[in-house]
């Protein structure tokens, strides 16, 4: 039978070790900056102008809007409705380019000869801005 003995490295091993250390945390430290988030692609919404829109209960507004990313559009008021397709939400979205909206005006939570008053609410890109306001007269309910 064979026998085994380990002799010590000497320096030469503790040359290489140190130096498999170095490189090894060389490559650690590139790969972490080389995982940094490097999307600074993002676009600053552009908000239109603000406008009011008059309209009575029971009455449907259409009103044209551009904008330059994603958006979504909320109602601060009951009787305040969005129309997309065949349904009415309280809260519609798209995407950027040129948008028309129908806002529906109903009777819901209205009170005779009273204007009510609705915020609508863009948010594009994270941002909000309270961009039409939308007043209803009770009149004919």
């Amino acid at each position: 039978m064979k026998k085994f003995s380990l002799k010590p490295l000497g320096d030469s091993g503790m040359k290489v070790l140190c130096k498999s250390c170095f490189f090894i945390g060389l490559l650690m430290t590139f790969s972490l900056t080389a995982c940094s988030d490097d999307d600074d692609d993002t676009v600053a919404p552009v908000f239109p102008e603000k406008q009011n829109i008059v309209c009575n209960a029971g009455e449907k507004k259409e009103f044209t809007f551009t904008a330059n990313t994603n958006w979504s559009l909320a109602s601060s008021a009951i009787w305040c409705k969005f129309q997309t397709n065949d349904t009415e939400e309280y809260i519609v979205s798209g995407t950027a380019g040129t948008q028309t909206v129908t806002i529906i005006a109903t009777d819901d939570n209205q009170k005779v000869d009273n204007i009510s008053v609705a915020k609508l609410e863009l948010t594009m890109g994270g941002s909000d801005n309270c961009n039409w306001r939308s007043d209803s007269f009770g009149c004919g309910i």
